[in-house]
C-alpha cells in the first residue's frame, strides 16, 4: 500500500514538473515558421527569400519590365509593391492593375540605401544591368536581389517561370508561359511556309527639332521578332549593346521592304510622316509601297521586352503577311490578352487599352 502511494506521488511530481516542459513544447510548434524559396535570377545566381512576401520594391532603370513582368501574378495585388517610375511617355499601366489601397509612392530611378532600408522590402526586383550597382548599394543588409534580364523571347519566357517560383506560384508562371506558347505557336504555323520581306525596325528619336534614327542590336528581342514573324531582320553588323543611330545612306544602301517606326516616349506619327513627306526617302522600296508603318502602343510600345511582346508578334505577322492572317483581329487579341495575363474584367478599361492600340497605328 505504502509503495503505491509512493508511486501515485512520483507520477504527480512528474507530471507537474513537465508539463510546463510541454506546454512549451506546444507553443512552439504553433508558431509559425518562415518557408525559404529559391530561384535563379539572369544571372543564375541562386535567390532565397522567405515566404510569405509582403513588401517588394522594383528598383532601377527600366523598372517597366520587371513591374510588368511582376503583375503578371494576381497575388502581385495584395502586396505592397513599391517602384521606380514606370511610365515611359505614353501613360503608366500600374495606374490601372494596382488597388488604389495598395497604392505607394514612385521612386526616383536613382535611390539611397537609406530609401531602400524605409522601404523595408522582403526582395528588390529589379533590371539585369542595375544589380551590381544595387549590390554595392546595400549589400551588407542581406536584402535579396531577384534581377530579370526579359532581352529575348526564350529568356523571357524562363524567367517567368523562376518568378513563379520565387512567389511560390510555380503553375501560374507555367499558365503564363503556355498562353504565349500557344500564341507564338499559332503564328509559327502560319507563317511556315511564306516569303520572307526585309525588316528594318528604326526607333525614332527627336532632339531640339533634330531627327534621328537608331538600329537595335542583332541579339535584342526587336530582330527576333522580325524573324519569328516571318521577315528577314536588318540589324548593325557587329552591333551587340544597344540602339546605334544609322545614317539615311545605311537605310537607302539597305532599301528594306519594311519599315517599322518604334517611338517609346511620344507617338510616332511624326516619324512617319516626316519619312513619307522627304524627297530623300520616297525613293525606298518601303516608302513607295506604303510599307512604312508605327509599331503598336497602348499605354507602352509593344516592340520591347515586356509581355505585349506577344501582341508585337501577331501584329507583325499580320502586317507583313494579310492574307495569311486574315482571320485575326488584332482589337480581340489585345482585349483577351489584357483579360488573360493581368485579369482585368473592368469593360471601360479593356476599351481604353483597345482604343490606344488602333490609335498608335495612325
Amino acid at each position: 500500500m505504502k509503495l503505491l502511494k509512493s508511486l501515485t506521488m512520483l507520477i504527480v511530481i512528474l507530471l507537474i514538473t513537465l508539463s510546463p516542459l510541454s506546454a512549451n513544447g506546444i507553443a512552439e510548434q504553433e508558431l509559425p515558421t518562415p518557408s525559404v524559396v529559391t530561384a535563379l535570377d539572369s544571372f543564375q545566381d541562386q535567390v532565397e527569400v522567405k515566404t510569405p512576401i509582403k513588401n517588394i520594391a522594383i528598383i532601377g532603370k527600366a523598372a517597366l519590365m520587371p513591374a510588368d513582368a511582376l503583375y503578371l501574378f494576381p497575388e502581385v495585388k495584395q502586396m505592397n509593391v513599391t517602384m521606380a517610375k514606370t511610365d515611359q511617355g505614353l501613360g503608366d499601366f500600374f495606374t490601372l492593375v494596382v488597388p488604389k489601397e495598395k497604392e505607394t509612392k514612385r521612386l526616383g530611378q536613382t535611390i539611397s540605401a537609406e530609401e531602400i532600408l524605409a522601404i523595408d522590402p522582403d526582395i528588390i526586383l529589379t533590371k539585369s544591368r542595375n544589380k551590381k550597382d544595387i549590390e554595392k548599394l546595400i549589400g551588407q543588409f542581406n536584402i535579396p536581389i531577384f534581377a530579370l534580364d526579359l532581352e529575348t523571347t526564350d529568356s523571357w519566357k524562363k524567367e517567368i517561370i523562376q518568378l513563379g517560383i520565387l512567389l511560390n506560384n510555380e503553375k501560374r508562371g507555367e499558365e503564363i508561359v503556355q498562353e504565349i506558347t500557344n500564341r507564338e505557336m499559332e503564328v509559327s504555323k502560319k507563317i511556315a511556309n511564306a516569303q520572307k520581306p526585309t525588316v528594318l525596325v528604326l526607333q525614332g528619336n527627336s532632339n531640339n527639332g533634330v531627327t534621328s534614327f537608331s538600329v537595335a542590336p542583332k541579339n535584342w528581342m526587336q530582330g527576333e521578332l522580325v524573324e519569328k514573324a516571318g521577315g528577314e531582320a536588318i540589324v548593325m553588323p557587329g552591333n551587340n549593346s544597344g540602339w546605334s543611330v544609322v545614317s539615311f545612306e545605311q537605310i537607302a544602301v539597305w532599301n528594306p521592304d519594311y519599315i517599322i517606326i518604334v517611338s517609346y516616349k511620344t507617338k510616332g506619327d511624326s516619324f512617319s510622316e516626316q519619312i513619307y513627306s522627304s524627297s530623300e526617302w520616297k525613293e525606298l522600296k518601303s516608302v513607295k509601297n506604303g510599307n512604312v508603318y508605327l509599331a503598336p502602343s497602348d499605354v507602352v510600345n509593344y516592340f520591347q521586352p515586356n509581355s505585349r511582346w506577344i501582341l508585337a508578334l501577331q501584329w507583325l505577322g499580320a502586317t507583313l503577311h494579310p492574307s495569311i492572317f486574315s482571320d485575326i483581329n488584332m482589337s480581340d487579341e489585345v482585349a483577351s490578352f489584357y483579360k488573360e495575363m493581368y485579369g482585368i474584367s473592368n469593360q471601360e478599361i479593356l476599351d481604353e487599352l483597345v482604343n490606344k492600340y488602333n490609335s498608335s497605328l495612325k
